[in-house]
């Protein structure tokens, strides 16, 4: 449900029914003075299946969900669809899927892409793979489009972490109430175009890593995306066609900020945005203007001592959502602020592509 608060009053006021697992709001702002003719929408956290569809299991077998109504009618609410991409720009083997390619008979065939291809054909070898839009933890409108980042899911196999999770970003026409499926963006497919770091800990080719957060100027031009489990801000424009563009391979710019970033805004003049990291209880300032980080933990709560009960909590929510890695040893001794991800790159994922969380939301 949605509730809807009289802000005067701080009371509730109305309780509007939208389905499973409501995460994130965006309103419309036309600029007047009256919010009655504004209009609300709000994902969906999880897909659901596509009626008539492959099912469970497959990457073109689930779709996201919007709803969607009018703040002066608010009993009449629209469910709007989130496709998944048929192509995410990534291909797998699945030699071991195709009866006339496995070394051991497969148990079904029902992910070989051909029963008639060669062995060893990019047919099997080169399988392009899909990927649905999943865990919508965020919504943005600007002008008449809404952008939704999402951790897209492809659940066929293999399974590799490369394969099964991506960095997926939906938009919809927010007039017409329906998909812009034209929009619709993969950024790890972006960041593969990126060339291999010299320094293993640059910032540089990390993956859209568990993307939970979106914020843009008012004209909607430059953005700004979270990497939760990448510990970083990854900036983004527009192509000539209007789609998300972060100007790979040789003009991407990110920005390193505490551990576990779970959201942030950009400052009305386009010139700062404040970013929230979760487990370090901090905030870090960026400066849009030169690319730079002004400060990186800017506190915003008292962290747990090292070696107390809380303070291994949040060791532990930290390994178990960084996309990065942590110190093999003496980590209930060191201050939670203390410990850098990026020098530990590698070692729970390549180039930051997927943490336990991107399957596993909240540890569930």
């Amino acid at each position: 449900t949605i509730s809807v608060i009289d802000t005067a009053t701080r009371t509730v006021i109305d309780t509007i029914e939208v389905g499973g697992n409501p995460t994130a709001i965006a309103i419309t702002d036309d600029g007047d003075k009256t919010d009655d003719d504004e209009r609300v929408f709000v994902t969906e956290f999880f897909a659901e299946l596509i009626p008539g569809g492959p099912g469970e299991g497959f990457d073109e077998g689930k779709q996201g969900i919007v709803s969607t109504f009018e703040v002066d009618n608010p009993g009449v609410v629209t469910r709007m669809t989130l496709s998944p991409l048929a192509d995410s720009g990534f291909t797998a083997d699945r030699t071991n899927f195709c009866p006339q390619s496995a070394s051991t008979p497969p148990h079904s065939d029902i992910f070989c892409p051909d029963l008639n291809a060669a062995p060893g054909s990019d047919t099997i070898i080169k399988d392009p793979q899909g990927a649905f839009p999943n865990q919508l933890h965020a919504a943005l409108i600007r002008g008449n489009r809404l952008y939704i980042p999402n951790i897209g899911a492809a659940p066929e196999p293999p399974v590799k972490f490369d394969v099964n999770v991506q960095a997926l970003v939906h938009v919809v026409d927010a007039d017409a109430l329906s998909e812009l499926t034209n929009l619709h963006v993969n950024l790890n497919a972006q960041i593969k175009n990126e060339p291999v770091p010299s320094d293993p800990t640059s910032l540089d080719k990390l993956f859209g890593n568990d993307i939970v957060a979106i914020d843009a100027n008012r004209d909607g031009t430059d953005f700004l995306i979270v990497s939760r489990g990448g510990n970083y801000v990854i900036r983004a424009g527009l192509d000539a066609n209007g789609k998300l563009d972060i100007g790979a391979p040789d003009n991407v710019v990110r920005f390193q900020v505490g551990n576990i970033p779970t959201g942030l805004v950009m400052s009305k003049d386009g010139r700062r945005a404040y970013v929230n990291n979760e487990v370090n209880a901090s905030v870090s300032i960026l400066n849009l203007a030169n690319n730079t980080v002004i400060t990186h933990d800017v506190s915003s709560a008292a962290v747990p001592d090292p070696r107390s009960f809380a303070h291994g909590v949040l060791v532990g929510k930290l390994a178990f959502f960084t996309a990065l890695g942590v110190p093999d040893n003496g980590l209930s001794a060191l201050p939670i602020r203390n410990i850098v991800p990026l020098q530990f790159r590698g070692k729970q994922s390549n180039n930051a592509w997927s943490t336990c969380a991107s399957c596993h939301p909240s540890g569930l």
